[in-house]
């Protein structure tokens, strides 16, 4: 007995069935936008819904904390800015009286450091300009404050902590603010705070000038970009991230010619690792590295389609033996040599799925999404050949990370003098980082240079 229904021929019927599938369509294309997550979208973990929790790690047997036998991590000692002495007056066995001088024999003091915050902690100079009158013509001469000294009521070293802790702290200027009058006992207006910031970026633009010539040279780098907030406007937020430094520029646009102004001209003399977006699609093919974690994400993603389980299994486990590989040879257990043997036949496994995908699959999504990946594959294999290029773009995503936190926190900048105070001190910062220097103590430098108008420090070392 046939259980299908007839066919209909009916014209009405013929509209109500193209309509249904339609709307069944436009619904299954709403739940797969609904269902988007970090695991399966370029989406950050903190966009996911709280009920949406992250699968729970293969139990391990072990207890939590610290495992035998790990490195241990020890409180350095501190150079004392005082000392108090806790010397015995008396035997606790017979009660006579002790010397106070130590002998040879007696074991050195146990010594435990108690770090304090003083009742003013700020150091508060007084420059006074004397005026004195000459007995012989009566002439009142005044020797004047150096230029350094006036240029502001904040000290270098104060300077530099502020605009700091707004950029890398992510801390409101008023709560700034505050924090000076209740801790330090110093009220500052929020005028001066934001005075501060405007020296500093002056103070950076060239080191910040050094750091995008010393990007540009490098043999390779890795891009990423993110939404920023300039009063009314909706500019984007680059990042280049290479060994060495770190250049972060706020654009007007997401487009390839801001790849072009960050990078330079020479485009064809770097590796660049990024995700797939279409910005990055005027570098050649041969000088790109395509982000592996942008591409797991997609695999997951795929294996949620129709006809797209199979393919995103393979492509999975393909992407799981190639970081296999790769970590062995990053603890140095594979040569580079090494490395290319193991990796040739996972590439030549995935390239054919992707080629039976893109012509077979009766899924029109599964098909544009493997002559996406099958297209530019060249350029998945980029850090097998090149030395100093990783498979992920991680690096610029850990990079751009602390611009997402300062956008989320205080709505970005409102005018372009604070978008360039913005890109120039979180690249000197990220930059210092990167070579494990003392961010403070380039910052006062570099303001005092700036007050004295002599250069500044390297920020580059030779």
């Amino acid at each position: 007995m046939d259980t299908n229904p007839p066919t209909s021929t009916c014209p009405d019927c013929v509209l109500l069935r193209a309509e249904v599938a339609a709307l069944t369509a436009k619904l299954q294309e709403l739940e797969r936008k609904l269902n988007r997550n970090s695991s399966n979208s370029s989406k950050p973990p903190s966009s996911d819904p709280p009920w949406q929790r992250p699968p729970p790690a293969s139990p391990t047997g072990r207890k939590p904390g610290g495992q035998r036998g790990h490195p241990g991590h020890f409180r350095v000692p501190l150079q004392p800015t005082s000392v108090q002495l806790y010397i015995p007056q008396h035997c606790a066995a017979c009660g006579l009286a002790l010397p106070q001088t130590a002998a040879p024999s007696d074991p050195q003091p146990i010594r435990h450091q108690v770090l304090e915050l003083p009742e003013q902690p700020l150091a508060i100079v007084e420059h006074q300009s004397h005026a004195r009158t000459c007995p012989g013509c009566g002439h009142c001469t005044r020797q004047p404050l150096p230029a350094d000294i006036t240029a502001s009521v904040v000290g270098p070293r104060l300077a530099g902590a502020l605009s700091w802790w707004v950029a890398k702290g992510h801390v409101a200027r008023r709560f700034v603010v505050e924090i000076l009058e209740t801790v330090f006992k110093v009220p500052l207006s929020l005028g001066t705070v934001v005075a501060c910031e405007a020296e500093v970026s002056a103070a950076l633009a060239q080191p910040y000038a050094v750091i995008a010539a010393a990007v540009r040279a490098a043999s390779s780098a890795n891009l990423d970009e993110t939404s920023w907030r300039c009063f009314r406007e909706r500019p984007w937020v680059w990042v280049v991230a290479t060994t060495r430094s770190v250049l972060y520029g706020i654009r007007p646009t997401r487009s390839a010619q801001e790849v072009k102004a960050l990078l330079g001209n020479l485009l064809q003399a770097r590796i660049v690792g990024s995700d797939r977006f279409g910005a990055y699609n005027g570098l050649p093919l041969e000088c790109r590295q395509l982000c592996w974690a942008h591409l797991i994400r997609d695999f997951v993603r795929i294996g949620e389609l129709a006809d797209g389980a199979a393919l995103s299994q393979v492509c999975l486990d393909t992407a799981k033996a190639v970081f296999t590989q790769w970590y062995a040879f990053r603890d140095g257990r594979l040569t580079r040599v090494q490395l290319q043997a193991q990796i040739q036949p996972l590439r030549d496994a995935l390239f054919a799925q992707m080629q039976a995908h893109h012509r077979g699959s009766p899924n029109p999504q599964v098909r544009n999404f493997a002559g996406r990946i099958e297209r530019p594959f060249a350029a998945l294999w980029t850090f097998v050949e090149h030395e100093g290029v990783e498979p992920t773009n991680n690096e610029a995503e850990r990079m751009l990370r602390t611009m997402v936190q300062w956008r989320k926190n205080s709505y970005g900048c409102h005018s372009t003098g604070g978008c360039q105070f913005a890109e120039r001190i979180m690249s000197v910062l990220q930059t210092l980082r990167k070579q494990g220097r003392d961010v403070l103590s380039y910052l006062a430098a570099a303001i005092q240079a700036h007050r004295t108008a002599t250069p500044p420090p390297a920020i580059i070392p030779a």
